[in-house]
């Protein structure tokens, strides 16, 4: 058997599997091509129990020296990741992981590590080159400082680079992501069947939206594999499997939880793994559109040696006098379109005060006994897509409008895909992405109607307020 100071040596490695990445999409570990823009910030926290991932196999020792055949070197750990991630643009992204954990319960308590340890600290960056509407590929590399404790399994001597490929593919409400690369290191061979050294390093995820851009259902594999010739021992090979749910709380918050157990025998593959984490998300509020300028042009004529130039005249600012919202024969148009996130059914802020229009609108037209809602889409993504996608936009604009007081019964909504898109050469794209409204029921101007009784938002049974009128007389 190896003397413990031989065994005592091994220490000195960071045997997590699992490694939060604060991208989008990847609570269970892998790494993804998707981003949200220039200016989003990504603030994660991840905390997972993983039970006996590090197991030492003393079979093949002195029965009277080594005990039982199995100890649990690491029996319990408690590990947390903070992560902070950076969309620096459409193509690029930063991010920083702090790892900490807690271990307790080892077989072997003189080389397990037992309390509270801190990991090798890991920056990194993605780019995203290749971003089709379902397709995107790039790179990602990480460099892991050893600023970890030397003894308890969470952190190595020498510095660390992790490089690899990103791919994803989303389908309608199905979507993948598969992230292979090496993990570069200093190699190190304990004695005991198993020698660290460069890894090839795999991640695969499958999930499917439950709730469009709300809930996703999720599976995911990982692995690595020892590539030197030393390294071919089962204790080099860990798999684990893993399953989970995403789903937003907000607009900001996202909770994720998720179950994991080890495929193989290898280093830092649990028998159990329970997850959960918390992603807060910092959006940059949206760009209003520049004002519309007219600049009245004089006339040139020969500039006078004494005479002054002529002051600059001020701009002539074009401002549009419609409504917000007004009733057109059979339906209820809008000055400016109503505005949703990417890909989402969040409605921006740009659009509240329009919303804010259609709700006094309503209120104070009466004969509009009912309004229907319909949401279109463009034709880029599968019609199940396009046809979720628009119910969710209608169904946005029904709750908001009867937060503002309007009664549930007086609207309806309905998706229509993108199988009835506006007509002429400039209805293309995000023109087709639109929500209209039309008038289904109509009484004529001055009919009284009768008495409501009071009305209580469905889902938190409260009283809204009342629509008011805009300032300045606008609807």
């Amino acid at each position: 058997m190896l003397e413990r100071s031989a065994l005592a040596q091994e220490r000195s490695a960071d045997i997590e599997l699992l490694r939060p990445t604060s991208s989008p999409a990847s609570a269970l570990g892998v790494d993804t091509p998707w981003m949200e823009g220039g200016g989003v910030l990504r603030v994660g926290l991840s905390s997972a129990w993983s039970l006996a991932p590090l197991v030492l196999d003393s079979s093949g020792m002195d029965s009277s020296e080594s005990g039982s055949a199995a100890s649990d070197v690491v029996a319990n750990r408690l590990g947390l990741h903070l992560g902070l991630s950076a969309d620096l643009g459409e193509v690029v992204s930063a991010r920083v992981v702090m790892p900490a954990a807690f271990q307790w319960g080892s077989d072997l308590p003189e080389l397990s590590g037992d309390g509270l340890s801190q990991g090798d600290l890991r920056a990194g960056m993605r780019v995203i080159p290749l971003r089709g509407s379902k397709l995107r590929s790039g790179l990602r590399a990480d460099l892991f400082l050893p600023t970890g404790a030397a003894s308890a399994w969470m952190g190595e001597g020498q510095p660390r680079i992790s490089a690899g490929l990103l791919n994803g593919l989303r389908l309608g409400r199905w979507q993948a992501a598969l992230d292979l690369g090496i993990d570069a290191r200093t190699t190190q061979d304990s004695g005991l069947d198993l020698v660290l050294s460069d890894e090839l390093v795999a991640g695969l995820s499958v999930g499917w939206q439950l709730r469009p851009d709300r809930t996703l259902l999720h599976a995911a594999l990982l692995s690595r594999t020892g590539l030197r010739a030393q390294a071919q021992g089962p204790g080099e090979r860990p798999v684990e499997a893993l399953v989970g749910m995403q789903t937003a709380l907000g607009e900001a918050l996202g909770l994720d939880l998720g179950l994991g157990r080890g495929l193989s025998s290898g280093y830092g593959t649990p028998e159990l793994r329970v997850l959960m984490a918390a992603t807060w998300t910092r959006r940059p509020p949206p760009q209003a559109p520049p004002p519309l300028v007219r600049v009245r042009e004089l006339p040139g004529r020969p500039a006078l040696a004494d005479e002054p130039d002529p002051e600059p005249e001020e701009p002539v600012v074009q401002i549009d006098e419609r409504p917000l919202a007004q009733v057109e024969q059979d339906r209820v148009t809008v000055r400016d379109p109503i505005q949703f996130a990417r890909a989402s059914n969040r409605i921006l802020l740009e659009s509240q005060p329009t919303l804010d229009a259609l709700a006094a609108l309503l209120a104070r037209e009466t004969g509009i006994v009912h309004l229907l809602i319909e949401g279109h889409a463009s034709e880029e993504g599968s019609h199940s897509y396009n046809y979720e996608l628009s119910l969710s936009r209608a169904r946005a604009v029904w709750e908001s409008l009867v937060g503002r007081g309007i009664a549930p019964e007086r609207l309806s909504f309905r998706a229509m895909g993108e199988i009835r898109p506006l007509q002429g050469p400039a209805a293309e794209g995000a023109e087709n992405r639109r929500v209209e409204l039309k008038i289904l029921i109509q009484q004529p101007a001055g009919t009284a109607s009768a008495e409501q009784p009071p009305l209580l938002i469905p889902w938190t049974g409260e009283a809204p307020p009342l629509p008011e009128p805009l300032p300045g007389g606008q609807p």
